[in-house]
């Protein structure tokens, strides 16, 4: 499979995401692999809006095989703990398409895109085995 930054809209949606990073909420957008190639190898969401001043973003639930958001200024510009929380629910929902492809990233006010990707599913899934929407909670608390 082609990877999501060989997509010609790819690139685009990146810039954009980078020039959201300067307000006080959180922007993102999905990517489906197309079923015709003929014109680009993903179909993009529209971009999807946080809610001014949270640093969270309501995950579509739909399936999808990347997932990218940005962090506003005042945000860390890496993974926080409920980043990595969100993608463990959409992995427990049943909407990530293929998880050996899946990929998911974070813009940051920095200048600078963080990507993940899950290489071991078994190791992902004992992970997140004993953590709760409180622990995570608590977790970025404590790492702000």
């Amino acid at each position: 499979m082609k990877s999501i930054s060989s997509d010609s809209g790819f690139d685009n949606l990146i810039k954009l995401l980078f020039s959201k990073t300067s307000g006080d909420q959180e922007f993102a957008y999905t990517a489906t692999l197309a079923s015709n190639y003929s014109t680009s190898i993903f179909n993009f969401s529209s971009i999807i809006e946080g809610n001014h001043g949270e640093n969270f973003m309501s995950i579509p639930n739909v399936k999808m095989d990347a997932y990218f958001h940005s962090h506003y200024a005042s945000l860390d510009p890496i993974f926080s703990a409920s980043d990595v929380w969100a993608i463990y629910n959409i992995y427990k929902s049943g909407n990530i398409s293929d998880l050996k492809t899946f990929t998911v990233g974070v813009v940051g006010a920095n200048g600078v895109i963080y990507l993940l990707k899950i290489s071991d599913e078994s190791a992902f899934k004992s992970f997140f085995q004993n953590l709760t929407d409180v622990n995570i909670t608590q977790l970025d608390l404590n790492l702000q």
